[in-house]
C-alpha cells in the first residue's frame, strides 16, 4: 500500500526495525517538505524571517527523529509516540514568542511533517505538504478582503464623562467598537482612554478625530491599524 509505513513495527533500529535506508530515506523526505512548507511561506511574502524558515526546514526532521527514538513497536510505541508529540508541541508552544496565526500554521506544519515521517509514513507527508502548501499559496493570490481593526487612544481631561462623550461620536463612524483600558495619568489630571474599533469608513479617519479633539480639548490623540507583521523574529 502505498500509505504504508516504511519503518517495520517490531523495533526501531537494526534488523527487526528501521535500517539505515529507510532511516535516510525519511530524514531526505522531511528535510525535502521541510523545504517546500519555507518556499510556500516566501512566495509574495515581501519580508520574512530568516529564522521562522530555518525552523520550518529543521523541525520535521527533528521532530521525526524523537518520535523514532521514542517507538518501541505495539501500544507502547503509541504511547511513546504520544508523549513525544505532546512534549515537541508544548516545547515549541511555550518556550517561543507567539508569531501571528499563519507564521503558527508554517510551524505546526512542520511538525505535523516530522510526526508522519517518524512513524514511517514518508509518503503520506510528502502527499500531505504537497496538498497543504498549494491551499496556502492559493490563498495568497486569491484577494480576500479583511476588515481593518484599528486603536485608538485618546487623552481626556478628568472632568470629561469620556463613556458618554466618545460613545456617541465613536459609534456614528464605526461598525463596532470596544473600551480597551483606562489609565489615569499626570497625578490623575488626566485619563488615557484605548478603543479598538473597525471604522465604517477608511477615508473619514480625520473626521473622527477632529470630533474627537472637540471633545478633549484639542489634547494628544493616537490612531493606528491593528496588523500582523511579518517581520519580526517570532521564534
Amino acid at each position: 500500500m502505498f500509505f504504508a509505513s516504511i519503518f517495520n513495527p517490531e523495533g526501531v533500529f537494526g534488523a527487526e526495525g528501521v535500517t539505515v535506508g529507510t532511516l535516510f530515506l525519511a530524514w531526505g523526505i522531511s528535510l525535502f517538505c521541510g523545504v517546500l512548507v519555507a518556499v510556500s511561506y516566501c512566495i509574495k511574502n515581501k519580508s520574512f524571517s530568516k529564522n521562522l524558515l530555518i525552523s520550518v526546514v529543521v523541525f520535521p526532521i527533528i521532530t521525526q527523529s524523537v518520535v523514532m527514538l521514542v517507538s518501541r513497536g505495539g501500544n507502547e510505541a503509541m504511547i511513546g509516540v504520544g508523549v513525544a508529540i505532546a512534549g515537541v508541541f508544548g516545547l515549541v508552544r511555550f518556550r517561543s514568542i507567539q508569531g501571528n496565526a499563519r507564521e503558527i500554521s508554517y510551524v505546526f506544519l512542520a511538525m505535523a511533517i516530522g510526526v508522519a515521517a517518524g512513524v514511517g509514513q514518508v509518503w503520506f507527508a510528502l502527499t500531505f505538504t504537497g496538498i497543504v502548501c498549494a491551499l496556502f499559496v492559493a490563498f495568497k493570490f486569491i484577494p480576500i478582503k479583511s476588515n481593518k481593526e484599528s486603536e485608538i487612544k485618546i487623552t481626556v481631561p478628568e472632568d470629561v464623562e469620556f463613556e458618554t462623550e466618545f460613545d456617541k461620536i465613536l459609534k456614528s463612524h464605526t461598525s463596532s467598537m470596544k473600551l480597551i483600558s483606562v489609565k489615569s495619568t499626570k497625578m490623575g489630571s488626566l485619563f488615557e482612554v484605548r478603543y479598538r474599533l473597525m471604522l465604517k469608513n477608511q477615508s473619514g479617519r480625520k473626521a473622527l478625530i477632529d470630533e474627537l479633539r472637540v471633545v478633549n480639548g484639542n489634547l494628544p490623540i493616537t490612531y493606528h491599524d491593528v496588523i500582523e507583521e511579518d517581520t519580526a523574529d517570532k521564534l
